[in-house]
């Protein structure tokens, strides 16, 4: 019971909030938020919550975006995560649309 007090005491995991937003600040919904311990994603309005040990990697990734992994320590009250377009992703779709319109085979 000591031991479980102790550890109970010293490795609380903190929460620490979050927010995900594009290159205009716009709040981004579904962005997936993993750990190695945790995974959650952000709400409508781009907020998620992450438990903190110590220190932590935090891999955000959603379709159409650039993945990105920020790291969060325990001392953190909060992180801000700017997400940038992933502009291939959109390339990639109108390469293949147009590819599909003049080789309907």
């Amino acid at each position: 019971k000591l031991a479980v007090d102790i550890l109970s005491t010293y490795y609380k995991p903190k929460i620490v909030s979050g927010s995900v937003t594009d290159e205009i600040r716009k709040p981004i919904a579904g962005v997936d938020i993993k750990t190695s311990h945790h995974q959650t994603s952000t709400d409508h309005f781009g907020r998620f919550e992450v438990p903190v040990v110590e220190k932590v990697d935090v891999n955000l990734s959603r379709t159409g975006y650039k993945s990105q992994t920020i790291t969060i320590s325990h001392g953190q009250t909060s992180a801000s995560v700017k997400l940038a377009k992933d502009n291939e992703t959109f390339l990639f779709k109108l390469f293949k649309f147009f590819y599909r319109l003049f080789n309907p085979f």
